[in-house]
């Protein structure tokens, strides 16, 4: 019962962070959970979401020549590669950028910012593996960019006058990042398939 009641609190206020990013910042960041909870509650289990929705869409709806449970398993396990290290590259930059920016942020809180803030690029994901003819819902993956932004302004108090190249920069190597792990993936993808 204890569990199940996490479960859904867990989901109102991840709801609540998409909805109304600014109010809920200040109670993600006092939230006196260890980090490891974090990730082990929130970000894993989206993980294994991701596996397993992508896994069944490929079973659902790309079966037109016959299911390949091979590339089934790897198109889902790229996918769990995908948002894994897009977190861990994601958490990087930002504790780097900010180093270099003079933004006190520490890893842990970096951390915590880059998992609540990759919230809808999970959602989408999911949706979009369980059902893989949504793919122009991945555009919608662009607001984590607005939650990391509303949850830097809202909790750093960030010069004004570096605001905007700190901003910049930040945002550039995020989407850097992803995109050469999205390519490299993609051909390790294609080195085992073919």
């Amino acid at each position: 019962m204890l569990v199940q009641k996490n479960i859904v609190e867990t989901i109102k206020e991840n709801i609540a962070l998409i909805i109304r990013p600014k109010q809920q910042w200040i109670k993600v960041i006092n939230d006196k959970r260890k980090e490891q909870g974090v990730f082990l509650n929130l970000f894993f289990p989206g993980l294994i979401l991701i596996l397993v929705t992508v896994l069944l869409g490929s079973f659902l709806f790309e079966s037109t020549y016959g299911f390949l449970f091979k590339y089934a398993v790897i198109k889902s396990v790229r996918a769990v590669l995908l948002v894994f290290t897009t977190f861990i590259t994601s958490t990087l930059i930002l504790y780097e950028v900010s180093r270099w920016y003079k933004v006190p942020i520490d890893f842990e809180t970096s951390r915590r910012l880059v998992v609540y803030s990759m919230l809808p690029y999970v959602f989408i994901t999911i949706i979009c593996g369980l059902f893989p003819f949504l793919t122009f819902l991945r555009l919608a993956s662009f607001y984590s960019f607005y939650l990391l932004y509303s949850g830097l302004v809202t909790i750093y108090n960030i010069n004004p006058y570096r605001k905007i190249a700190y901003l910049s920069v930040l945002f550039i190597s995020m989407l850097l990042a992803f995109i050469l792990v999205s390519y490299f993936l993609s051909l390790l993808t294609a080195l085992i398939v073919y």
